[in-house]
């Protein structure tokens, strides 16, 4: 047999092999079902979800779905002018809920010395059925000559005295003088009325009223009282629902 014969036949069979490869090949590609298994010669037909032969024409990217125009933005109305705020008013009586103690004192020095005392006919302390739960209460004050009055401050008869302070009458009088009230259990107070005596006006300057709980935390603490709160009348009442000092001639009005 010629060189020339064998030479053709040689190129017949590479050719017939080449042929059953691709064919086999592409057959197997079609027959593996995930990606892992989708291995060389064949490639992942990502679009189309299975595994053709390195050959194939992967299937093309679906068209992105066209976005639809903005619409326009409506112009913003314009904005009304903010309304001035209103001063903030004390709030309601739950600030004064679980009251225990009730303290008067003067936080300030005060350089005449018989104008430092606190004296007054009585304290009103009002809870929220009404009732004057001052009454009940144990009443300490600073200094021990008048330790014996201070139960005037809360025995309901405007003819006695209630008196702080030290028995000596100059300048040896301490400053920062008060009173305090320990109310029989914790409460919720809405006012508390002072009445004054005549004819010391100054002894009522500074004057301050505090409210506390039972682990006498402050609960709420009242502006210091002024002479020109003494032109209003003998009674001065602080209460829930206000920020000021109320004075008049009357404990009620």
């Amino acid at each position: 047999m010629s060189v020339v014969i064998i030479g053709v036949v040689m190129l017949i069979l590479v050719a017939l092999g080449v042929g059953i490869y691709f064919v086999v090949s592409a057959k197997k590609c079609k027959d593996y079902e995930t990606q892992n298994e989708c291995k060389e010669p064949c490639q992942w037909d990502t679009y189309g979800y299975k595994c053709i032969g390195e050959d194939d024409d992967p299937t093309p990217a679906p068209p992105t779905s066209p976005v639809s125009p903005t619409s326009p933005v409506s112009p913003t109305s314009p904005t009304s002018p903010t309304s001035p705020t209103s001063p903030t008013s004390p709030t309601s009586d739950t600030q004064w809920k679980d009251v225990k103690y009730v303290r008067l004192f003067k936080d300030i020095e005060i350089n005449e010395w018989s104008a430092r005392y606190i004296n007054l006919f009585e304290v009103y302390i009002i809870d929220e059925e009404g009732n004057n739960v001052a009454k009940d209460s144990t009443v300490t004050v600073l200094g021990s000559a008048y330790e014996s009055w201070a139960s005037n401050f809360i025995d309901e008869d405007e003819t006695t005295l209630g008196h702080t302070g030290e028995d000596t009458h100059d300048e040896r009088q301490p400053n920062f003088h008060w009173v305090k009230f320990e109310l029989t259990k914790p409460s919720t107070i809405t006012k508390i009325i002072l009445r004054d005596r005549e004819g010391y006006p100054d002894r009522l300057v500074g004057l301050r009223v505090g409210l506390y709980d039972k682990f006498d935390n402050k609960i709420h603490e009242s502006k210091a009282l002024k002479i020109e709160d003494t032109d209003g009348g003998i009674y001065h009442e602080i209460k829930t629902t206000r920020r000021n000092w109320i004075n008049r001639q009357f404990k009620f009005e």
